[in-house]
C-alpha cells in the first residue's frame, strides 16, 4: 500500500488525500488531479492488487486496511491535508480521519462521496465466488457501471479486487467516534444509493453539522464530471 502524488506542487498550501471506490485503482483520480487548482496537491492512496501492487494481496480484515493507509499516511504527509474518499473510500477515509484525529494529526475537511451513511449502505448479499451476479448486483444497487469494465481484459483486471474489497465491506461495522473535521457529503444526482434519507447517519460521525454537495451524474460521478467536483472541493478548501 502507497501513496503516490499525483501531481508535485511545491507550492500547494494542502495536501488532497484521495481513496477509491471498490476495485478502483489510483487512475481513477487523475482527472480530477488535473482539474484542482495549484494550491492543492493531489494525492492517492494505492491500494493493494491493482496497477503495480497487482501482486500484492488485499488485507483479509478492514482493521488491518485500515492500519496499512495509516501507516502510508505517515511517511508521507508532512503539513495539512484533507481526504477524499469515494464509496468504499468514504468508509476509509472516515477511519482514517478517526485515526489522524487520535494522534493530533487530523484532516482539516472530510469529502464523502458517493456513500450512505455506516449501517445504511447496501447490503452485499451476491454470491462473492460468481463475477455476473456480482456486476448485475452492483448495476441494480448503484446505476450504471464504469464503461470500462465492458472491456473484457479490463474486467479480468479489476474483479480480482472489486471481490477482494467487497468481502472486506461486508459486514463493515464503523467505529462510533465523532471526528471534529468538518463533513462534506457529496452524491450524484442520478445514484439511487444515496438518497438524502441514507445520508442522514453521516451526522452522528462528526461534531459539526454535515454539508451537502450534490453533482450531476450517477454513483460514479468522478469519473463523469471531475471537473464540476475539483470546483467544489477547491471552493471548501479556501
Amino acid at each position: 500500500m502507497r501513496l503516490r502524488c499525483l501531481s508535485p506542487r511545491p507550492m500547494a498550501r494542502i495536501r488532497l488525500i484521495c481513496l477509491p471506490f471498490a476495485g478502483g485503482g489510483m487512475a481513477v483520480f487523475h482527472p480530477l488531479a488535473r482539474a484542482l487548482p495549484d494550491w492543492i496537491e493531489p494525492h492517492a492512496l494505492q491500494l493493494p492488487q491493482r496497477e503495480d501492487l497487482l501482486d500484492d494481496p488485499m488485507p483479509r480484515l478492514w482493521r488491518d486496511l485500515v492500519k496499512g493507509a495509516m501507516s502510508a499516511l505517515a511517511q508521507r504527509l508532512p503539513g495539512p491535508f484533507a481526504l477524499y474518499g469515494h464509496s468504499m473510500g468514504a468508509e476509509l477515509a472516515l477511519a482514517l480521519a478517526q485515526g489522524c484525529e487520535a494522534v493530533g494529526a487530523g484532516p482539516s475537511h472530510l469529502f464523502l462521496a458517493a456513500r450512505a451513511a455506516p449501517g445504511q449502505a447496501p447490503t452485499i448479499d451476491p454470491d462473492l465466488t460468481d463475477e455476473r451476479a456480482v456486476l448485475q448486483w452492483l448495476e441494480g444497487r448503484f446505476g450504471r457501471l464504469p464503461a470500462s469494465l465492458e472491456h473484457p481484459e479490463i474486467r479480468a483486471l479489476v474483479l480480482p479486487a472489486l471481490m477482494a474489497d467487497l468481502r472486506l465491506l461486508r459486514g463493515l461495522r464503523a467505529a462510533r467516534i465523532a471526528v471534529r473535521a468538518p463533513l462534506v457529503l457529496m452524491r450524484g444526482s442520478e445514484d439511487p444509493s444515496t438518497q438524502p434519507d441514507a445520508l442522514a447517519g453521516w451526522s452522528a460521525f462528526s461534531t459539526q453539522v454535515p454539508q451537502m454537495e450534490t453533482v450531476p451524474g450517477g454513483h460514479f460521478f468522478i469519473n463523469e464530471v471531475p471537473e464540476i467536483v475539483a470546483d467544489r472541493i477547491a471552493a471548501r478548501l479556501v
